[in-house]
């Protein structure tokens, strides 16, 4: 619905911009520290491909945002919203990663972002949470 909105769209895509910027703005400063270990390598992976998939939803605004379509046909709201959801879901999981291992929370602490996942989002982070071995601290890879 607020895909259809291209007040929405250029506000989305500016806030993406923004954040894109600030995730390689971060790694870039960071990067010399975090390649000393396996641990810090990996998380700083986790970011990179986090920034790239936020990226990629920015990217899939960019023609209403710059006004080179006036909306998007319902196939690309579609595919849009997929894409979005996914990615959010993978911020929340990404969030909780990096959060628990700093030790500033507890292992069983999530953040109050759950409660914006939709159901099935929700019940693959908690599958995932009563696995053991993890490929990527992202929910979808």
């Amino acid at each position: 619905m607020l895909a259809a909105d291209p007040e929405w769209v250029q506000t989305a895509y500016d806030l993406l911009r923004g954040c894109s910027h600030g995730f390689r703005v971060i790694m870039a400063r960071w990067a010399p520290l975090l390649t000393g270990t396996d641990t810090s390598a990996a998380i700083l992976e986790e970011i990179a491909l986090q920034t790239e998939q936020l990226t990629q939803v920015q990217v899939r605004l960019l023609p209403v945002a710059r006004g080179r379509v006036r909306e998007f046909q319902p196939g690309k709201i579609d595919e849009l919203g997929e894409l979005w959801r996914k990615e959010f879901a993978n911020s929340i999981a990404l969030d909780e990663a990096l959060t628990q291992l700093s030790g500033k929370r507890g292992p069983g602490w999530v953040t109050d972002g759950r409660n914006l996942l939709e159901a099935t989002d929700l019940e693959a982070l908690r599958a995932r949470e009563s696995v053991r071995v993890r490929r990527s601290m992202r929910l979808y890879t």
